[in-house]
């Protein structure tokens, strides 16, 4: 029970940490013009292995995996008995 609560803290300590972090990142991005940062690819630094034109086109498959694995959680939560 006690790990259970551990990583349940963990896990929202993270997505409030990740939420601040994006937060920061659009705030910069409207400032300066520059969109480019709000990029998937950049926010992940993937330019440092694969050579990434920022593109419409890389912003939709980069937000691909993102969107699969709010899907898979989602549906995971609506199958779990409530807490």
């Amino acid at each position: 029970m006690a790990k259970k609560i551990f990583f349940r803290a963990l896990e929202k300590t993270i997505f409030v940490g990740a939420c601040i972090h994006l937060f920061f990142i659009f705030i910069e991005a409207v400032r300066t013009g520059n969109l480019t940062i709000i990029h998937m690819a950049s926010i992940l630094d993937l330019n440092f292995f694969f050579p990434i034109e920022y593109t419409l086109t890389t912003a939709v498959l980069s937000c691909l995996p993102i969107v699969l694995i709010f899907v898979y959680f989602l549906y995971r939560e609506k199958k779990s008995p409530q807490k």
